[in-house]
């Protein structure tokens, strides 16, 4: 048991041995960053988890949840979302998306899930909801990485998605509401789903 779910991550440790983080009631309080070789499942559990209070690099702290490279994390069962955060979700990791609601707060949430590195799999009955005129989801390559690989299997995607600077999008079932737009070296696979969208 413990307090925040802050807490809960530091106790998790970096070995790549899972663990599962499940929420017993609704959370509202700091995001968190999940260090390298951690492999965690944040079982929503039905409830939701609001995050006031952001994480990030030093002198960039706009993440609701920072996902570092090399490790494991999956997010399902609820929702996850924020009214302060400008990125709900900084992706450097492998990432799963299980019937989970994912969403930010109008006018100020930039990017829902944002992946610049490692797999990101949207699947399940999810829920992925950018503001109007927002991103819901991203793949994009810059720095030292090796650029965001998603996929989208299933799901509710209301927002745009966009493919940047080599990174990887494949759209292979679900329902996108938004606009779909890449570049010539980010090709957007498509072999499935349904767009209100125009690609």
């Amino acid at each position: 048991q413990h307090d925040t779910v802050q807490e809960a991550v530091a106790a998790v440790a970096a070995d790549n041995t899972q663990a599962v983080i499940t929420l017993n009631k609704d959370f509202e309080g700091a995001g968190a960053v999940v260090e390298k070789d951690q492999n965690i499942v944040f079982n929503l559990n039905g409830f939701t988890w609001n995050i006031n209070s952001l994480v990030g690099s030093s002198g960039t702290e706009t993440n609701g949840v920072q996902l570092l490279q090399g490790s494991t994390v999956t997010i399902e069962n609820g929702t996850l979302t924020s009214k302060t955060a400008k990125l709900l979700i900084q992706n450097y990791c492998d990432l799963t998306i299980r019937n989970a609601t994912l969403s930010g707060q109008d006018n100020l949430t930039e990017i829902i899930v944002s992946n610049n590195n490692g797999s990101t799999v949207i699947t399940g009955n999810s829920a992925v909801q950018a503001a109007a005129g927002g991103i819901a989801f991203d793949s994009d390559k810059w720095g030292g990485y090796q650029g965001g690989n998603v996929t989208l299997e299933n799901g509710q995607v209301i927002g745009n998605v966009n493919a940047t600077n080599g990174g990887k999008i494949s759209l292979n079932g679900g329902t996108v509401t938004g606009l779909v737009s890449s570049e010539s070296t980010s090709p957007v696979a498509v072999t499935g789903g349904v767009f209100h969208t125009t690609l």
